[in-house]
């Protein structure tokens, strides 16, 4: 489409670019949570609440066991000009829960039940450009046996209601690459990108590109591939004139040839911009910019990893991409934030549990390499009816359809995991999706070990039924180092003991737990980790990233290796320790040092040798531990065993070759005195106009300005600023930090950030947003 056409309707509606043909409008909808039929184009919506994407259907409190449940509407108008007459208007939804139903002036333009892939709709029937255009969309997010999973009453995750991902109109002319899911094309639909030979000398890309002519008459369609690094243009193909008849399609297929290729990889993520532009008649009609990473993946000895030739271990984790308070409504720079502590975690794979990931976290991936099994929506339910296997079938078409030009994706988890599932059922869903995605290098993976390519099975699994011990099919540990530590029925040592010690050696575990049980959890994983080395697994997923909420239960599911606000348990720093230093050296010890604190001091680090300080003396240097739960780490911890408690500051220095690599310090809290405050960037800062939702911290701190994890004081925020705060309740302190989520308007500048607590000196943070 025409930059003037694009610019016009920037002017004439509340949105913003988001690529060469497509806007979001996430800004001035209306919103109400009610049963009415609201459809109507004369409906008057005026005293309905003014919201803006991403959106959640109700704000809800930390624990959230009474989730709401039922209908909601969300209304918009937005004008189109009259020069976007006789233009192809799509409307997409990125993620609406969960039965959804669109009207368009009035008009039903498409419905859709499922609540995490794209609902899209072909608007150009429906819309009247030259005047304004009422949108309507009714939502229900109530349990559905057609789509499942099992009801929130048993269900041990939250989906909540919302238009919670942005909502996208894209304009295009006539003759214009088609959108794979409206497409309906097996393996084809828009533009595919696959890579026939990777090597740096020189690689192949391979684009098959799906061209529509929707005009009245025939159109000589010529499609052009140009390939960019940065702003680099490194490869260009053009492809011979083909003739199109009116209401006809064609695929054309295009190999652009790559030397000295930048390959993707975890260590090395590279990226590059492959633009497809469509000239009919000699006129260009259309373009699209796909992002693309040119790698390879394949198996090897039956269950060896390889990536570009060269073998790699998956070191993983599971997430749920819930926040506190808003549910799934994060902004794109808070899906970012997730991934790149994942990344800085010293993961290099993540496993989307249990249900398709925002687009915008699927970028993340990409950008920061995390490699990823990429999921459609199943746990612990099936329906033996058509309808709900219809579903399914359908899930794991369009995820493939959606996500199947990232780099990022290794395997597509086209399974509805711990469901018995009959066999049929998951022969049709590997079907499916080696249908979509054909080739060598494209994988299925799932529970049951039937079916897939890939046997995804978890640790208490394996404890309770055995190892799956076929070392001529890739094996995945999906999940571990929670079940198997917390469940009287895992296998596990803890079958004996009372309920109380078995909750206290789980490696469920909150920050105000204390020290010794999250060094419990840390102890935990490290085990579990080092165990599944004793397999043929390819990679592991820990459960679970970030702490969440349950969906029936009365408190968090504690497993997280950083909190439901984002900040690290111990164990987040032994996965960094696994890491390798060239990604960078670090040094972390696991204590508060408090009189409380273990005197065996464990320091996590990927150094060669470790020496601790007291109070400037030295205690000592050494190597990493070498127990029986450290024979497969990467990176064993170190203990410094000290014989008594003494306040003062422990310093831990880590030394690669002889020479100092990092080092971290702890000092005794003193008393509380003063609040510290900060923000969470994780590689985006704040931005406006475009609902962003970021975490701030309010520590208290002694006179050294130390944490004091003892302090559990309620704080009183004030905001100044285009910015409001999500908490809906009091903000109280955890092991001495309290968090607010902050949510941005449209306004930049500073927002000041105020936080106050008796017998404290306050605090407060100016926040720039741009």
């Amino acid at each position: 489409m025409g930059g003037a056409l694009l610019a016009g309707l920037l002017a004439m509606t509340a949105c913003k670019e988001v690529s060469e043909s497509t806007v979001s409008i996430n800004d001035d909808w209306k919103f109400l949570r009610a049963e009415a039929d609201a459809s109507a184009i004369d409906f008057d919506d005026a005293a309905w609440e003014t919201v803006a994407l991403p959106h959640t259907a109700r704000v809800e409190p930390m624990v959230v066991n009474d989730q709401w449940q039922g209908i909601c509407w969300y209304r918009k108008a937005f004008d189109l000009g009259d020069d976007l007459a006789g233009k192809k208007i799509l409307l997409t939804l990125e993620g609406a829960m969960g039965q959804s139903q669109v009207w368009i002036n009035g008009a039903l333009a498409g419905e859709r039940a499922g609540g995490y892939l794209p609902v899209v709709v072909d608007a150009t029937e429906f819309v009247k450009p030259g005047r304004r255009n009422a949108l309507a969309i009714r939502l229900d997010n109530r349990d559905n046996p057609l789509t499942g999973p099992k009801p929130l009453k048993r269900l041990d995750f939250n989906m909540y209601g919302g238009l919670y991902r942005n909502v996208l109109i894209t304009i295009k002319d006539k003759v214009h690459i088609s959108h794979p899911v409206l497409a309906g094309k097996v393996a084809g639909g828009g533009v595919f990108v696959t890579y026939p030979k990777v090597s740096e000398k020189l690689s192949t890309v391979h684009v098959k590109t799906h061209v529509v002519n929707e005009e009245d008459g025939a159109r000589s369609v010529s499609v052009v591939q140009r390939l960019f690094d940065g702003e680099t243009l490194v490869a260009e193909k053009a492809s011979d004139p083909v003739a199109i008849e009116a209401g006809k399609d064609a695929e054309v297929v295009a190999e652009v040839q790559v030397p000295d290729a930048r390959l993707w990889s975890p260590d090395a993520p590279n990226l590059y911009t492959l633009k497809t532009l469509v000239m009919a008649d000699g006129k260009q009609v259309d373009v699209e910019s796909t992002r693309i990473g040119i790698r390879r993946f394949e198996f090897r000895n039956g269950h060896e990893l390889y990536l570009n030739g060269k073998r790699i271990f998956l070191r993983g984790v599971n997430r749920h991409q819930e926040y506190p308070f808003v549910g799934y409504a994060l902004s794109d720079n808070a899906q970012y934030r997730d991934a790149k502590k994942i990344k800085q975690a010293g993961f290099n794979c993540i496993r989307l549990s249990h249900y398709p990931h925002s687009p915008s976290f699927m970028d993340a991936c990409d950008e920061l390499g995390l490699v990823a099994l990429d999921a459609i929506l199943g746990w612990q339910y099936y329906l033996d009816d058509d309808r709900f296997r219809d579903y399914c079938y359908r899930s794991a078409a369009e995820l493939v359809r959606r996500d199947r030009n990232h780099p990022c994706v290794l395997a597509w988890e086209v399974s509805l995991n711990e469901t018995d599932m009959p066999e049929f059922f998951m022969e049709e869903l590997h079907r499916i999706a080696h249908a979509e995605f054909p080739g060598t290098d494209s994988f299925t993976c799932g529970w049951m070990d039937h079916a897939y390519d890939i046997f995804l099975q978890a640790r208490q699994h394996r404890i309770l039924h055995g190892y799956h011990e076929n070392p001529a099919k890739p094996y995945f540990v999906s999940e571990y180092g929670d079940w198997e530590y917390f469940s009287p029925s895992a296998g596990l040592n803890q079958d004996n003991l009372d309920k109380n010690r078995r909750i206290e050696t789980s490696s469920r575990q909150a920050r105000a737990f204390g020290e010794q049980r999250l060094l419990r959890q840390a102890f935990n994983v490290q085990e579990a980790h080092n165990d599944n080395h004793n397999t043929t697994a390819f990679g592991d997923g820990y459960w679970v990233m970030y702490d969440y909420n349950r969906g029936y239960h009365d408190d968090l599911e504690y497993s997280g290796i950083m909190d439901i606000f984002r900040l690290p348990k111990f164990a987040y720093w032994f996965y960094q320790s696994q890491r390798d230093p060239a990604q960078g050296a670090m040094v972390r010890i696991a204590s508060w040092w408090t009189p409380e604190s273990a005197l065996d001091v464990t320091v996590y680090s990927n150094c060669e040798e470790v020496e601790l300080f007291m109070d400037g003396k030295r205690i000592a240097r050494q190597k990493p531990d070498t127990g029986k739960n450290c024979t497969h780490l990467r990176h064993p911890p170190f203990t410094f065993q000290l014989g008594r408690f003494e306040p003062g500051t422990l310093k831990a220095v880590g030394y690669i070759d002889g020479k100092p690599a990092g080092e971290d310090a702890v000092r005794t809290p003193g008393k509380a005195v003063a609040l510290k405050t900060w923000i969470d960037e994780s590689g985006r800062a704040p931005q406006a106009g475009v609902n962003d939702t970021v975490f701030a911290y309010i520590a208290a701190v002694d006179g050294n300005g130390t944490v004091v994890p003892s302090f559990s004081g309620s704080v009183a925020v004030g905001l100044e600023g285009d910015a409001e705060i999500m908490n809906p309740g009091e903000v109280v302190a955890e092991a001495g930090i309290a968090t607010v989520l902050l949510r941005f308007g449209q306004s930049e500048g500073a927002v000041v950030l105020t936080a106050a607590a008796d017998g404290l000196e306050a605090g407060s943070q100016a926040i720039a947003v741009k």
